[in-house]
């Protein structure tokens, strides 16, 4: 009779640690991806440049819009190593009801903020200034799409490369940063559009990743809309004066709309990212 219960005590304990053993197995497997061949087949660069701002546009004084900041957040700052050296503090400046509808209805995606060397020398409220940025932008995701880019943490970068694309690819690194969007915000003298953004054909296994130019800050704000929409795998309107549309380059600093097509597509991709509340 010993014997029987010790047999099943043994064939338990076996059984238990099976399942401990696949548990374990399946954790990192879950995110098992050849990063190196996902950007093969499933991204594509624009083909062409994210023009700059128009020239009078950088000749006046920078203006100071009113950013509507949805949550607070005590964001962590990372050195190049990704050691936490620092933390910024971010807060809500809604009013109590607006800032809870705006944080607990709809898609809240996390945003890694990284500046260059010569951006963080430009500016030494870079966090401040980067975050607020963000935070214009996605005044147009709230508004259509209730999609609010959440600043989770700050680093700090060296861009290298002698262009856009090559400075893009050095921000993506491995690619496996575990954020919704990683933004760089370059002042790098190689830099010379107002954005860069891979275009994904589905949505990627880490984060997603786009660089703008620093200009000023609405018209930042435009670029990084637009970067933003590549990354939900929006391409370019055809050169011309119409439609209005942040995807068109003859007029996507006057705006923050899409147009009814750009407008449906980045619908059906608004799972891509972020989490539900």
């Amino acid at each position: 009779m010993k014997k029987c219960k010790l047999f099943s005590l043994l064939s338990f304990l076996f059984m238990i640690s099976l399942v401990l053993c696949t548990i374990s197995y399946a954790e990192p497997v879950e995110k098992s991806i050849d990063v190196k061949k996902f950007y093969e087949t499933q991204v594509e660069l624009p083909e062409e440049k994210t023009p700059l701002e128009p020239r009078n546009y950088s000749l006046t004084k920078e203006e100071k819009p009113f950013v509507e900041i949805e949550r607070s957040s005590l964001a962590k700052v990372y050195d190049e190593s990704g050691v936490v050296i620092d933390t910024y503090q971010i807060k809500s400046n809604l009013d109590s009801r607006k800032s809870l509808t705006a944080a607990t209805e709809g898609k809240v995606a996390t945003v890694l903020i990284a500046a260059d060397e010569e951006y963080r020398k430009k500016f030494s409220n870079w966090q401040e200034r980067t975050s607020n940025i963000v935070e214009l932008t996605d005044n147009a995701f709230v508004r259509d799409f209730n999609i609010d880019l959440d600043v989770k943490a700050f680093r700090y970068w060296t861009s290298t490369g002698s262009d856009t694309t090559q400075i893009l690819s050095n921000l993506k690194g491995n690619g496996k940063d575990d954020y919704d969007f990683v933004i760089g915000f370059v002042a790098d003298a190689n830099y010379m559009e107002g954005g860069r953004a891979y275009i994904y054909k589905s949505p990627p296994t880490y984060a997603a990743y786009s660089t703008v130019l620093d200009q000023t800050t609405t018209s930042t704000s435009r670029a990084l809309q637009h970067e933003i929409s590549h990354n939900y795998g929006l391409d370019h309107d055809p050169l011309a004066a119409e439609p209005l549309c942040i995807m068109n380059y003859e007029n996507m600093y006057t705006t923050t709309q899409w147009h009814a097509d750009h407008k449906n597509e980045l619908g059906i991709h608004v799972n891509w990212y972020g989490t539900s509340f």
